[in-house]
């Protein structure tokens, strides 16, 4: 097609690839330091469990409501306006956040960066599979995917280190330096400006021609059974470790940050799978094998401390195989860079999905329960289940 940029380049850009993973990760920054703060904010505004979940979940509420149409819009706009954009508002909004003593002012925020992040995410795997060759794309896939893993654990040890201080507003202006320190790296190096092509912005897009595919729809749906997971389960450890074990909260902290951290491995590993042309389905299978024995393990067996950290190790690990897979195989059924773009805004709108309904969904199994984390098990374990027959009907995909 006349409009239509050269899909895949012939050579990998190893810097530009790294350059746009540190942008992920910086956006994911602003995604994972609500939660280890959280405790501080509901003190400091008498916020109620509503405003507080609501504050929690307005990046995947964004991300559910606008995640395929950003990804198809945005595709065809320049990374460089897109970048500047998106990291400038990062940064206003971590700023007036942090100065702020009003809830209406913090919560506005708080949706300008939920749109920043949703912008990042939904472009830069794009971009990312736009200037590797085939051969390298299943790694440099597998590489973008760790952006969540390293944004939060980022986000979690800038809290420890910062605890002291007794305030979150000093964990937004660390996020607010790192898009500052990220923007200059953008605009005072031709890195991304040569490397990545510009989308002619008349390319149209059939969004019809998305959603009726079954395999984006099946790729979608195995990030929502991922997602709903692996980020509950980080979501919630740190309160399991410290009211079934009597961990504190700095410890139990630290042993999230750990189990977050193996997850990138995971995605590595899952990325140098997916290069030596294992089947998807097959990665896929395994991995939730493994993730379904662990969720048993820690929520359905009273083991010592040690053992169910080393579990959740395991679990974050293997589950890193997922995402690493599902970003790995979009492009393989993408005709053209706009439907990739957004394609990848409804990978990226399933994942919303899963990170918005997991958390309240357990907590209300749990609270059920009387507060018995043996109830957890119950919808953790028919999501695996899911996403283990997902993950076997991708073979009629020729996967």
């Amino acid at each position: 097609m006349r409009n239509e940029v050269r899909r895949y380049s012939s050579k990998t850009n190893w810097s530009a690839v790294l350059y746009l993973l540190l942008g992920g990760i910086i956006g994911a920054f602003q995604l994972g330091k609500v939660s280890p703060n959280l405790p501080l904010i509901l003190t400091e505004f008498d916020m109620s469990k509503v405003s507080a979940g609501l504050f929690v979940s307005i990046f995947s509420l964004i991300g559910v409501i606008t995640g395929t149409f950003a990804g198809g819009i945005l595709s065809r706009f320049p990374l460089q306006r897109i970048t500047f954009c998106s990291f400038v508002i990062l940064i206003i909004s971590g700023i007036l956040a942090a100065f702020s003593q009003t809830l209406s002012v913090i919560f506005l925020c708080r949706v300008l960066e939920g749109m920043c992040f949703v912008a990042i995410v939904v472009t830069y795997p794009t971009c990312i599979s736009r200037i590797t060759a085939p051969k390298d794309r299943a790694i440099a896939m597998s590489m973008w995917s760790v952006f969540i893993p390293f944004g939060f654990c980022l986000s979690i040890l800038s809290s420890i280190a910062l605890s002291p201080f007794e305030t979150w507003r000093y964990v937004w202006l660390v996020g607010s330096a790192f898009s500052i320190i990220y923007l200059f790296g953008a605009f005072f190096s031709t890195l991304l400006k040569k490397t990545i092509p510009q989308q002619p912005l008349n390319t149209s897009i059939s969004y019809s021609s998305i959603f009726s595919n079954q395999n984006y729809l099946k790729l979608s749906f195995l990030f929502t059974v991922y997602a709903f997971q692996w980020i509950t389960i980080m979501a919630w450890f740190p309160l399991f470790l410290i009211e079934q074990f009597g961990l504190n909260s700095n410890v139990s902290a630290i042993f999230t940050a750990l189990i977050v951290l193996v997850n990138v491995p995971g995605n590595l590993l899952g990325g140098r799978l997916n290069k030596i042309s294992l089947r998807p389905s097959k990665i896929l299978r395994i991995a939730t094998i493994i993730m379904f024995s662990c969720i048993v393990g820690i929520f359905g067996v009273k083991f010592s401390p040690v053992i169910s950290v080393m579990l959740a190790v395991v679990f974050s690990f293997f589950a890193g195989m997922v995402p690493a897979t599902l970003f790995a195989t979009v492009p393989v059924f993408s005709s053209s860079t706009v439907q990739l773009g957004g394609a990848n805004g409804l990978l990226f709108q399933g994942s919303a999905l899963g990170q918005l309904i997991g958390s309240p969904i357990v907590a209300a199994f749990i609270t059920y329960g009387n507060g018995a984390w043996e109830y957890a098990l119950i919808p953790l374990l028919l999501l695996s289940i899911m996403q283990f027959l997902l993950s076997s009907s991708l073979r009629s995909t020729g996967h």
